[in-house]
C-alpha cells in the first residue's frame, strides 16, 4: 500500500479521523518534531497529523484488512459531506504556467460523484507538483482514463507560447476557462453540480461571467491550491500533467533542438539542463524555435548578453 495524504483538514474533521483511526486499533506514538500534532500507529502504517491540517498515512505492507478498511473509512469521511448534493464534480487547472518551454494545457474534467471515492482512492497519494518520469504520468492517466467508461468527462485547451504577450497570461487563461466553463456547464445543466476553478488570479470580468451561470442546482468555487482541497482540480490537473509530459518528450527527442547529447530539458527555469540548453541555442544565432516563451524574464537576460 502507498503512503497517502490528505490536507485542509478542518478541526472537527482531524477529531473524527483520529476518533475513527483509534476505533479500528491505533495506538498514541510520541511526535518526533514540533510540525506533527499527532501520531497514531495502525498495524505496520503510522498516522501522522500536522498543525498544518494535514494528514498523512505511511506506507504499508500489510495485508491486514484492518489496513485497507482504515483506509477506505477515511476516505469516505473526507468524501461523505457532499453525498446525495452533487451528481457531477466538476473542476479545472492548468499545467506549464510557470515553465519557459511548451503550451499552456488546461483541463476541465466532471466526475460523476458515485465513482468519487473509487477515483479518490487512486488519486489520493500522488503529488502532482512532484518531478516524475513521462512513464509515471502516462500510468496515473490511463487509470483516471479507465473511469470513462463509468461517466467521467474531460475537455482539454491549450494556451501556446506565441500567444502569451506580457501582462496578458491572466486574461488569456480567463478567456480559456470560460470557454471550458460553458461547454460543461451546458452540457450538465440539468445535475446538481460543484464546479471547482483553482484560482490563478481569475479577473473580474471572468467572475462576473460566472456570476451569470448561477442557478439553485450549481455551486461554483473559486480557491486557490484548488487540488489540495477538491478532487476534482486534482484529477484536473494530472490529466495536463500527462499532456504536458508527452509534449515535452517531443521536444527532446526531436534531433532539430539538439547539440550533440544536450537536449532542452525539463523546460522548468531551475533546471541546470535547461538554462545551458536556452545559453547555447542563443549563442548559435538561431531564432527561438516555437516552444520557447520569449516573453518570460530569463530570455530577456540571456538576450541581453552579446553572443
Amino acid at each position: 500500500m502507498q503512503g497517502r495524504t490528505w490536507r485542509s483538514i478542518s478541526e472537527n474533521k482531524e477529531k473524527e479521523v483520529r476518533s475513527l483511526i483509534i476505533k479500528n486499533g491505533g495506538v498514541t506514538k510520541p511526535v518526533t518534531n514540533t510540525t506533527e500534532k499527532w501520531r497514531l500507529s495502525l498495524v505496520d502504517s503510522t498516522y501522522i497529523f500536522y498543525h498544518n491540517g494535514t494528514l498523512y498515512a505511511t506506507p504499508s505492507n500489510s495485508s491486514h484488512p484492518v489496513v485497507s478498511k482504515c483506509l477506505s473509512e477515511i476516505e469516505t469521511l473526507f468524501t461523505v459531506e457532499t453525498s446525495g448534493f452533487y451528481d457531477y464534480l466538476i473542476g479545472f487547472d492548468e499545467t506549464g504556467k510557470g515553465e519557459i518551454f511548451g503550451c499552456i494545457y488546461l483541463v476541465g474534467v466532471a466526475i460523476p460523484y458515485s465513482k468519487a471515492s473509487n477515483l479518490y482512492s487512486i488519486v489520493s497519494s500522488i503529488d502532482s507538483k512532484k518531478s516524475q518520469s513521462d512513464d509515471y504520468w502516462l500510468k496515473v492517466f490511463q487509470k483516471i482514463d479507465s473511469f470513462q467508461n463509468e461517466g467521467l468527462t474531460y475537455k482539454v485547451l491549450q494556451i501556446t507560447p506565441e500567444e502569451i504577450k506580457p501582462k496578458n497570461l491572466n486574461a488569456l487563461l480567463d478567456r480559456k476557462y470560460l470557454t471550458l466553463c460553458k461547454s460543461f456547464l451546458n452540457k450538465y445543466s440539468a445535475y446538481k453540480c460543484r464546479m471547482v476553478i483553482d484560482d490563478y488570479g481569475v479577473g473580474s470580468n471572468f467572475k462576473e461571467e460566472l456570476s451569470s451561470f448561477n442557478r439553485a442546482n450549481l455551486e461554483i468555487v473559486i480557491t486557490s491550491q484548488g487540488e489540495d482541497k477538491f478532487l476534482e482540480t486534482k484529477v484536473a490537473s494530472l490529466i495536463s500533467k500527462k499532456y504536458r509530459s508527452e509534449e515535452i518528450q517531443d521536444i527532446n527527442n526531436n534531433t532539430l533542438y539538439q547539440f550533440g547529447l544536450l537536449k532542452p530539458g525539463t523546460g522548468n527555469l531551475s533546471n541546470k539542463q535547461t538554462r545551458e540548453w536556452l545559453e547555447k541555442w542563443y549563442s548559435s544565432g538561431k531564432e527561438w524555435p516555437w516552444f520557447v516563451k520569449k516573453t518570460f524574464k530569463t530570455i530577456k537576460e540571456i538576450e541581453g548578453k552579446k553572443r
